[in-house]
């Protein structure tokens, strides 16, 4: 089941958006599937995706780290790196999603995913009560990314005014 988080909602949202295209061959992925089969990149990827938006999140994790070392000069390894994040996030393993959020920053700074590595760097670390460096991965957003969606900077300020970031 999804867990009920704040951010369940907005995960969901965002990777039935991200796999719209795919919508009319898409499945249920069955446990009996290799982690990436001898499709192409792209295919893993949504195969990986899939099982993300199915609430299979060890899967997803294990799909999005095999996709990530097998291609890792894909287009869409940055945006993997993200999910990646994602899985543990949403399981609540804000230690490790720390990790990975500020990893997929760090490899990927001009990627479409930077802004929204940055924000969940931020909550990460907020949840393991490491205010201080959430702040600064707040403050690194707005300094940064001045054109990223309303969403993410409304987060942003929402959450540095809830851990008390100094202006």
């Amino acid at each position: 089941s999804v867990p009920m988080d704040k951010d369940s909602n907005t995960i969901e949202r965002a990777v039935v958006r991200e796999n719209a295209q795919s919508q009319q061959q898409d499945r249920k992925p069955g446990r009996q599937q290799t982690l990436l089969s001898d499709s192409t990149p792209t295919e893993q990827y949504k195969y990986a995706l899939g099982l993300l938006r199915h609430a299979d999140y060890l899967m997803a994790e294990k799909s999005f780290r095999a996709f990530i070392a097998a291609n890792g000069e894909d287009d869409l390894v940055a945006n993997a790196h993200y999910w990646l994040g994602e899985t543990f996030y949403v399981r609540k393993d804000y230690t490790s999603a720390a990790v990975i959020f500020a990893e997929g920053y760090e490899k990927f700074p001009g990627s479409d995913k930077a802004p929204h590595n940055l924000l969940k760097l931020g909550l990460s670390l907020a949840n393991i009560n490491e205010q201080q460096q959430a702040c600064k991965a707040f403050f690194e957003l707005e300094r940064r990314f001045t054109n990223v969606p309303s969403v993410i900077t409304n987060r942003a300020l929402k959450e540095r005014k809830a851990i008390g970031c100094s202006e």
